[in-house]
């Protein structure tokens, strides 16, 4: 799945829709897009492909990565990240968050970038 945020616009939308047509283009992909808010939709982009077949699997994984690259160019990123695609670096209140919420570093060790603190002793 990718799931980016893109703004509440028709033309950002039909933008968004023509950017999933074209990354998707050899696989099966669909598209759900919810309102969050007068100035988001979160889109749902879901990319099938048969399981066993590592070559359906390979295409899978190139049209999710045509998807992280042709949104971000726009500033749409996805609100979730997955293990090939993690999120930008960390901000510092995203740094001083993590620190807070999560000091010795057991959540999704290894998952995102940036510093990770020092194993607990």
């Amino acid at each position: 799945m990718f799931l980016p945020l893109v703004p509440f616009r028709g033309t950002a939308a039909a933008e968004a829709a023509g950017l999933v047509r074209d990354a998707t283009a050899d696989c099966t992909a669909g598209i759900t897009m919810n309102v969050l808010d007068a100035d988001t939709v979160d889109h749902v982009v879901t990319i099938g492909f048969t399981p066993g077949d590592p070559e359906a699997a390979r295409r899978a994984h190139r049209a999710l990565d045509r998807l992280h690259t042709a949104f971000a160019a726009r500033g749409w990123l996805p609100y979730r990240s997955d293990v090939d695609h993690p999120l930008p670096p960390h901000t510092a209140l995203h740094r001083r968050l993590r620190d807070a919420l999560d000091p010795h570093g057991v959540f999704a060790r290894g998952r995102f970038e940036g510093p990770q603190p020092p194993p607990a002793p």
